[in-house]
């Protein structure tokens, strides 16, 4: 029987729901009922499918190791990532909280490339995820050892984009002394899937738009600065790349007919979960999203029926044709996360995403950049 075949650029292996840490905002928490457990014993068949997903395509495939806490699951990742060693087209990264990553493990990931982003929120760490692991002088040590080092943080209640990027600016100034070059950073704009602790959600939009008007401003007025300039690629890189991340998001989209085709709208919702982007456990189950633990098909499913089942767990185009097309962030937000529901989105969601990206497109309205 053959595999289902797909044009892919990432594979989350999901691992399992295990972890260590209980942050506050996590989409995954044991409270969950959501939250189902995922096979741990590897089916050999994935191997034969990633294979046959790169006969397939011109392009490479990043193996993208997911939790829970994907250290907690280091006997599967290294098996996965030792089938795979000598094909120069398969990547690997993961996201962790970096609590369980030994020198032992660092130097692993090193040896086979791996970017390796670390969950962390700045000077709010301790209060939404209860440990912050570049306050360990050792641990950090060990986490600087990793070649290709990355920080994810979540903007809630609890700090706003620019205190968040100053703080990845301490580390990535230390970063760069050592490597010579900078973190990739990310902002994920916290949303409510079911969260135990709504008091994250009760934000400060104005304080948010004050913060991303104020950076957006700023990269504008440097933004044609000397590539050698200290200030504008060092003191400001963290700040910069945020709102550079954003800007070039509009520019693509401006670039690719909006987004539509023929005034349809030409895509599924914007991570490209299930399409470019697949989601499959160590058994071969798919599933629509990687925060999802009902699975739509697995490797040998067919084509369309795995489509149409990926389609009923995709809403994004509904809320497109309601709401989202005269929305004046949807060239940024392109109709946000399929997995939040439509009170959600009045209630909090989409004023989340409009305080965050409202400032830079008025900003390049302003300054005739867009």
């Amino acid at each position: 029987m053959g595999f289902l075949e797909r044009n892919v650029n990432t594979i989350f292996i999901m691992l399992g729901t295990g972890c260590n840490f209980h942050c506050r905002y996590c989409m995954q928490g044991s409270e969950s009922a959501a939250v189902k457990p995922l096979p741990t014993i590897i089916n050999e068949e994935i191997y034969d499918f990633i294979e046959d997903i790169l006969r397939q395509q011109e392009g490479g495939i990043t193996l993208h190791f997911f939790g829970g806490e994907p250290m907690l699951y280091w006997d599967n990742i290294r098996k996965i990532v030792e089938h795979f060693e000598d094909n120069e087209r398969v990547g690997f990264s993961c996201i962790t909280n970096g609590s369980l990553i030994t020198q032992e493990r660092a130097d692993f990931m090193n040896v086979h490339d791996f970017t390796v982003t670390v969950s962390w929120d700045g000077g709010s760490t301790s209060l939404t995820r209860g440990h912050d692991v570049f306050a360990d002088k050792k641990r950090k040590n060990i986490l600087f050892s990793l070649s290709r080092l990355g920080l994810s943080g979540v903007l809630s209640s609890a700090i706003t984009p620019m205190r968040l990027m100053d703080d990845f600016q301490t580390i990535d100034n230390e970063y760069r002394d050592l490597w010579n070059y900078h973190l990739h950073i990310n902002m994920d704009e916290l949303f409510d899937t079911g969260i135990a602790d709504k008091s994250l959600v009760h934000t400060d939009y104005d304080a948010i738009r004050g913060d991303m008007k104020d950076m957006t401003e700023s990269y504008l007025r440097n933004a044609e600065a000397p590539a050698d300039n200290d200030i504008f690629n060092s003191m400001l890189y963290c700040r910069h790349t945020l709102v550079h991340d954003i800007v070039m998001n509009v520019r693509h989209f401006v670039k690719n007919g909006h987004g539509t085709n023929g005034g349809i709208r030409n895509h599924f919702s914007v991570c490209g979960n299930g399409l470019s982007v697949l989601n499959m456990d160590v058994a071969g189950n798919l599933y629509s999203c990687h925060n999802q633990f009902d699975a739509i098909g697995d490797i040998h499913t067919p084509y369309f029926t795995y489509l149409n089942r990926l389609l009923d767990a995709d809403r994004t185009f509904d809320f497109y044709r309601e709401e989202c097309h005269a929305c004046a962030v949807y060239p940024v937000c392109r109709g946000g996360c399929k997995l939040i529901d439509a009170k959600t989105r009045h209630e909090s969601y989409c004023a989340m995403k409009k305080a965050v990206f409202e400032p830079v497109l008025e900003a390049l309205a302003q300054f005739g950049r867009a």
